[in-house]
């Protein structure tokens, strides 16, 4: 009776990912549909009706084609093909509607699979770019008209300050002589007048200064260039942007890049999210359910086996199996423990403060301090370091990697350590986890952060630690990589902010 009632709360507690996957398309700033094998809707975000003016509430179980009637025959011809597997995108494509009406749009059709890993059917992902390519029409015609440039400063400037996006123009030593608004509101207040007549290069890390500089020299050599870039702006904040660049000359024959960069950072993390949580979704049904499983059956054939011992009077060995169903229902708790966990770490908004990561660490020290002892490890770490990020998730990271550093620390040692130190990069801070332990095998590669992975049995543990991790440092749009030998593991996590007692 006891372990049914303990399966039953435990059950209730496992979050339901399906409705947080629904909330997440349907509250979606792009315009997105999941659909089944026969291309009705079973999900679309709000933006999927407006943008294409569906006045009904609920379009669920209706065919795609009911509503798109006027589709190009290879766009057909693609959604068959995404239903076999392949990833289909196409950029600023014309789509006629059978109004006479003209909508360019950015297509990504992608299948979706069941927890068989059977393809169910397809994902579409659509952006409405019409006023984007009204613009480079714009662009276009003033690129071939250099005097009619230099004529209009009005038009120019007109355009340039109301346009959304990241507008710049550079000189051939890649200095900047022109930009909007938009872009130079990337820059903190103290830092905007040195933008023009500047290349800003300071303001960035190195790689990030290598791959500007290789796409400014394609586009002068080339007369085009495109990429997706992952950056952190002078402001703090990581972005994802699609950036053209062009080049085009004056009336004096000087060449220059025209630079475009779209903010498409909630779209990309949106497309990643989606991903990584239909693989999770996926490994999630399966592991949760197996791991719940076992131990529930496990218990209840120890609970028949301490029936029999009763009725036999065998007292001592009904005690060892009572003690054996304790530790299976404890692993039990911790593993929902984790489940709840990794949801929070998922559905919660990031809120920022001031965080003292010194005072996280000696809280840390104290709650674990048999444990530390017990394996006699030394927790290295320096006083009076403060970020500005969020307390939770700073705290669950460096509980999991301090407390793996203990956990699997090498007894072949006999100074054994677990190192945590802080660094200020430019527009980011570096926060270093290291310790001497065993290491992590080389083939584990970036696997570690998946759920229920584990690559040894010297610790107690669900496998879902690792994912939190990664979770937070997620949310957090920071970066986290790691290296390891015999000699042990070093975890480098780059979040973007400022460190120091004021901040």
């Amino acid at each position: 009776m006891v372990h049914n009632l303990l399966k039953v709360h435990m059950l209730d507690q496992i979050p339901t990912t399906v409705e947080f996957i629904n909330l997440l398309i349907k509250e979606a700033p792009a315009a997105i549909a999941i659909l089944d094998k026969n291309m009705r809707y079973l999900a679309y975000s709000d933006r999927w009706l407006t943008d294409y003016a569906i006045s009904k509430t609920s379009i669920v179980g209706e065919s795609h084609y009911d509503y798109f009637p006027d589709l190009r025959p290879e766009w057909i011809e693609e959604h068959q093909k995404a239903l076999q597997g392949e990833t289909i995108e196409a950029r600023d494509q014309k789509f006629e509607r059978l109004d006479n009406s003209e909508i360019w749009m950015r297509r990504k059709y992608m299948p979706w699979r069941d927890t068989d890993n059977n393809i169910a059917g397809i994902v579409i992902f659509n952006e409405v770019t019409t006023a984007h390519m009204q613009l480079l029409e714009t662009l276009e015609t003033l690129k071939k008209t250099n005097q009619e440039l230099n004529d209009s400063k009005t038009l120019q400037n007109l355009i340039l300050e109301n346009f959304p996006d990241y507008i710049f123009i550079k000189d051939s030593d890649f200095k900047i002589v022109m930009a909007n608004r938009n872009f130079i509101n990337i820059y903190p207040p103290e830092k905007r007048d040195y933008v023009i007549g500047y290349t800003t290069f300071e303001e960035y890390e190195t790689e990030e200064v290598d791959l500007f500089l290789e796409m400014d020299k394609k586009a002068l050599m080339e007369g085009y260039s495109e990429i997706i870039e992952h950056i952190i702006s002078p402001d703090g904040v990581r972005r994802t942007l699609f950036t053209k660049k062009i080049r085009f000359e004056n009336n004096r024959n000087e060449a220059y890049i025209l630079g475009i960069a779209i903010d498409v950072t909630e779209r990309e993390t949106l497309i990643k999210t989606l991903k990584d949580q239909n693989e999770e979704l996926a490994a999630f049904s399966y592991r949760a359910s197996h791991d719940l499983k076992g131990p529930l059956v496990s218990m209840q054939r120890l609970a028949s086996y301490i029936y029999e011992d009763l009725n036999e009077g065998e007292i001592e060995e009904a005690k060892e199996n009572i003690l054996k169903i304790q530790k299976q229902s404890e692993n039990l708790v911790q593993l929902v423990a984790d489940i709840l966990d990794l949801t929070k770490a998922t559905l919660k908004d990031v809120v920022f403060e001031k965080v003292n990561i010194t005072a996280i660490i000696e809280n840390l020290l104290d709650k674990y301090d048999m444990l530390i002892k017990d394996n006699d490890v030394e927790i290295r770490f320096d006083k009076d370091m403060y970020v500005l990020s969020e307390a939770t998730r700073i705290t669950q990271i460096l509980e999991n990697l301090i407390i793996n550093g203990v956990n699997y620390a090498d007894v072949a040692k006999t100074q054994r350590f677990v190192s945590i130190s802080l660094e200020q990069k430019k527009n980011s801070y570096q926060l270093l986890i290291e310790d001497n332990g065993i290491g992590i095998p080389a083939e584990a590669g970036e696997d570690i952060y998946k759920l229920f992975t584990r690559y040894n049995t010297l610790a107690d543990g669900t496998g879902i630690g690792m994912a939190i991790v990664k979770k937070h440092v997620d949310k957090l749009d920071g970066k986290i990589g790691y290296t390891s030998s015999e000699q042990g593991t070093l975890f480098k996590l780059i979040i973007p902010g400022k460190i120091g007692e004021v901040l």
